[in-house]
Parts: C-alpha cells; sequence; structure tokens
C-alpha cells in the first residue's frame, strides 16, 4: 500500500469501522490502538525476542483486558534458539519486565566479548543504561578526552508535577515519565508536547510542571547548581561552591536578566524576588536564567 492508502485504513481500524487488521510485522513501530484487545501472530519461529516483545505491545494499551497469541506452524518443533524466545516471551507478563527480556535476548544472541558471557554478570548488576554510559567515560579517558562534571541537582518546587493516572496505561505513563527524565532542552520539550497532544489532547497542568522541573535539574546540573528552591516567595540557586557563582557564564546570565531582577548573592546563593509573579512564571524564569548560563539565548 502507499502511504495515504496504508493510513486511511489504520484510522478505519481505530475508529472502530473496521473489526479485523490484517497486516505484516509493520505495526510493531509505535501504532497505538487502545480499543485492540486481542492479537494473533503469525509464524513466530521467524521473529525475533525484541520484535515479538513490541508486537504484544499493541494490545493492552488501554483498560481493557487484552490477549496476544502468538503461533508457530502446525507440526512444527520448537528447538535451539526459538525455544528460548519464545519461553522468555511468555515469562515476560510483568510490568517493566523490558529490561530482564532485553537481557535474555542478550544471552540467546550473544552480544560480543563487551557485553558477552564474560561480562553479563556486571551489566546485570548495574544496569544496561548505566554500564553503557561507563563504557563510553572510559573510551573517552583513554582516548585522552574531557569528560564534562555534571552536579546532581535537586529541584523543591510547591507544585503538582505528574502524569495524570486516568491519561493512559501504566506502562505508557512509564516511557513518559522516562522520556522527561531525559529531557536536554527546550527543544526536546517542544517535541514532547507536540507528540503528547497528538496523542492525549491538551497538555494538563501537573504534566507541564514536570517538564519545568525536568530542565530545572538538567540546566542547573551543568553549571554546578546544587539545588534549586522555588515557593512563593522566592527563587533560589545554590551552587556547589562560590566558584561556579562567578563564572564568566553565570555572571552573563545575571546581567541578561537583570532588568527583570536582579538576584540578592549570599556566598554560593542566588535569591530572585519575583514579586506578584505565580511558582510557574518563577519556574520559568529560572529556566530562563539557567538557560542563558549554559550559553542558550535563542530558548
Amino acid at each position: 500500500m502507499n502511504t495515504k492508502e496504508l493510513e486511511a485504513n489504520i484510522f478505519k481500524f481505530y475508529n472502530k469501522e473496521a473489526d479485523i487488521l490484517l497486516a505484516t510485522t509493520i505495526i510493531e513501530n509505535g501504532i497505538d490502538i487502545p480499543n485492540a484487545n486481542t492479537l494473533f501472530v503469525l509464524e513466530t519461529n521467524k521473529l525475533g525476542l525484541s520484535q515479538m516483545y513490541q508486537l504484544k505491545g499493541r494490545v493492552g494499551r488501554s483498560s481493557r483486558l487484552a490477549r496476544a497469541v502468538f503461533t508457530y506452524p502446525a507440526g512444527y518443533v520448537p528447538t535451539g534458539d526459538v525455544e528460548k524466545r519464545l519461553t522468555a516471551l511468555a515469562d515476560a507478563s510483568e510490568l517493566g519486565s523490558g529490561y530482564r527480556l532485553a537481557l535474555m535476548d542478550l544471552e540467546i544472541r550473544g552480544a560480543g566479548n563487551v557485553l558477552g558471557s564474560e561480562q553479563h554478570g556486571h551489566v546485570e548488576r548495574i544496569g544496561y543504561e548505566t554500564y553503557s554510559r561507563l563504557l563510553r567515560e572510559t573510551i573517552a579517558l583513554l582516548k585522552g578526552d574531557t569528560l564534562p562534571t555534571y552536579t546532581n541537582t535537586e529541584v523543591s518546587v510547591t507544585v503538582d508535577a505528574y502524569i495524570p493516572e486516568n491519561l493512559c496505561s501504566e506502562r505508557e505513563r512509564l516511557k513518559l515519565y522516562k522520556r522527561i527524565a531525559e529531557l536536554e532542552n527546550y527543544s526536546q520539550k517542544d517535541a514532547f508536547i507536540k507528540d503528547f497532544e497528538d496523542l492525549y489532547g491538551s497538555l494538563p497542568a501537573p504534566v507541564l510542571n514536570l517538564l519545568k522541573v525536568s530542565l530545572l535539574r538538567v540546566l542547573g546540573s551543568r553549571i554546578g547548581v546544587r539545588k534549586v528552591n522555588v515557593d512563593r516567595d522566592y527563587t533560589t540557586l545554590k551552587f556547589a561552591s562560590p566558584s561556579y557563582l562567578t563564572s564568566a557564564a553565570v555572571l552573563q546570565a545575571i546581567a541578561a536578566v537583570s532588568g527583570v531582577c536582579s538576584p540578592l548573592v549570599k556566598d554560593n546563593v542566588l535569591e530572585f524576588a519575583l514579586v506578584n509573579k505565580s511558582v510557574s512564571q518563577k519556574m520559568d524564569f529560572a529556566i530562563r536564567f539557567l538557560n542563558y548560563a549554559n550559553g542558550d539565548y535563542d530558548s
């Protein structure tokens, strides 16, 4: 099918104009139809474990009870890796089992010396993402590259910041939380909002607050901010040491916002008194200041 024809047929199924959707494995690529509650997959002996897991996730995306049935040809007896894949898929039924299934996939397929049997125990203990980060940092050090050092920034705000439980399934909320936690800049925030509104409609205030908290954390961590505190009275940035506060980037950011609000400087603390501003507006101001301190004057 061409693109328009394919999209039209998907929408027919989404709008309940059709009861059955017959498709190739293309549906594993992010299709979200909450009303779909039954999936039959043919010839699963030809599919990989991660592919089957993605297909399984196409149903059960709402509060409706769902079932996924994976079949193989009559007379076929699963053996070897095929049997291992099907067993692993059947076992990975609880929430959050994706990581464990990924490890099983690594065991079945193998992944070279770095992530193979010699290293598998270490990966399992600290997690694949942490192991990958440590590996990247070690390679950079061996190459003589300079590694950026980030501060662990704590954010304290007096607003509700969460994803409503009635918005989507628990699995989808976990994915949204993960994506928000990985925000790096304004453009990623805008992209998240666009994708969110395409799927779920207007952005609830608590979700917007959560986006702001994530940006405060990541932007603050890059310039040595230990804690960001936003309440009804003040916006306070506490730096890990006075040397961060006197850096050229931070001093330029202070000059850039001086027309709006000049800070009170005490040791390693910046304190902004924004009169008649809501907590949300104060968060926006803090994000703007941190953007400047990170050298971004365009967002």
